[in-house]
């Protein structure tokens, strides 16, 4: 057990200087809606985001290419 504290805290620290993401909600701006619109708990999709996805990246409901 004495042996994994070292490989435990080595582990703690490398996560805690990790860059913090950057994520760009450009989804939200080309379709003019909040990130709520499709997200319930970044990263977690809601219905309408499951559907968006499902839609190849399109609105519930349209078809053709993406905007």
């Amino acid at each position: 057990m004495l042996r994994s504290g070292p490989l435990v805290l080595g582990a703690l620290v490398w996560l805690g200087v990790a860059p913090a993401a950057q994520a760009l909600p450009a989804f939200a701006r080309r379709f003019n809606l909040a990130c709520g619109a499709c997200h319930s708990a970044v990263p977690r999709l809601n219905a309408f985001g499951e559907e968006f996805h499902m839609n190849g990246f399109k609105p519930p409901g349209t078809t053709g290419p993406s905007a």
